[in-house]
């Protein structure tokens, strides 16, 4: 397999006005006790399209001992090479030889690192993104699902591009505002798929914006290259708990959305845009029995979702018995 780039570094040209548009990036599965693996879409159909959130491919089929690790939408079985995927309209597709052989180390929402340092990206159409070499000291403890913190850098596998982008930050503010980076305030404490939250009680969103960038790639020698693309490139946002809260308040967490101790639900949109919901509609004192990437189900079994917008949303009622999520398997 040729080697590739291991990051490419984004500098904002400029930037469309349209955000995303039935596209997501918080595709979600669980898989029952029967081995039916059932996804839920990204985005919440409308009343008169026909489609159902949730669906169960028939050719599809788990049982934990031929499964090497849940990821956030993919599925890595126990076989050389073989990663079953999930697009973001909630199809599943099977992937032959993409990747080297090894275990999964580190398993994200749309990435994972093996254990011989290989990552591997997953797009939100189902499709594998650029592999890389490289990785061999990355810290479980330092990933999150749609990130991870590598040699001083913020690494944002881009689900659309399938690229590594990387972005530059620095502890101290009076640096991070001389260099234009992003100032990381405190130390991370709470990872999930789209956010990370600090021991100074900061929340960092991660969303994606269709923009033109100039992309400067270096491969291993050190040369450099840089190109303009348009795509949808990963921004992300910092604001602060609200005062009632820090990060130690945190009572559960899913991929794009976590909770508080008083059963607020927070969310964050796909372009990282952060609400505060309070309690789930019907739900006051209760917490999730079970929370994937992009829902969570209760004591009586009642699915909801989070959505593109960070909308949350009833979806239907689960009566199988479940076996696996995709929740985030790091930290």
């Amino acid at each position: 397999m040729a080697k590739r780039s291991i990051a490419a570094i984004l500098l904002t040209l400029s930037m469309s006005t349209f955000a995303l548009d039935n596209i997501g990036i918080h595709q979600s599965y669980y898989v029952t006790e029967k081995g039916r693996p059932v996804t839920i879409k990204s985005e919440i159909p409308s009343s008169d399209s026909g489609f159902a959130t949730t669906w169960s491919p028939d050719e599809f089929f788990y049982q934990k001992d031929i499964v090497d690790v849940f990821g956030g939408n993919y599925i890595v079985l126990d076989t050389d090479g073989i990663i079953h995927t999930i697009d973001s309209q909630g199809n599943m597709y099977k992937e032959l030889d993409a990747y080297a052989d090894s275990k999964v180390k580190i398993a994200g929402h749309n990435y994972f690192i093996t254990r011989n340092g290989q990552i591997v990206v997953v797009k939100n159409d189902g499709s594998i993104g650029k592999t890389d070499a490289g990785f061999e000291r990355v810290r479980e403890s330092k990933a999150g699902g749609m990130y991870f913190f590598h040699n001083n850098k913020l690494m944002i596998p881009n689900i659309f591009s399938g690229e590594n982008n990387e972005l530059a930050y620095s502890t101290s503010a009076r640096r991070a505002e001389r260099d234009g980076v992003l100032h990381l305030d405190g130390r991370v404490k709470v990872y999930g798929d789209s956010f990370f939250i600090t021991d100074e009680n900061i929340v960092y969103t991660i969303g994606f914006k269709f923009k033109t960038v100039r992309v400067i790639r270096e491969d291993r020698r050190g040369r450099r290259t840089e190109e303009t693309e348009t795509n949808y490139f990963p921004e992300v946002y910092k604001t602060s708990l609200p005062s009632h809260m820090n990060h130690e308040s945190i009572a559960k967490k899913g991929g794009n959305f976590f909770m508080d101790a008083r059963g607020n639900l927070y969310t964050i949109a796909d372009n990282a845009t952060l609400r505060n919901h309070g309690v789930v509609p019907g739900k006051e004192g209760q917490m999730p029995r079970l929370v994937g990437g992009n829902y969570m189900i209760f004591n009586d079994g009642s699915l909801f979702q989070v959505d593109e917008n960070g909308f949350v949303s009833y979806v239907q009622q689960v009566r199988d018995r479940i076996i696996a999520t995709n929740a985030n398997r790091s930290n």
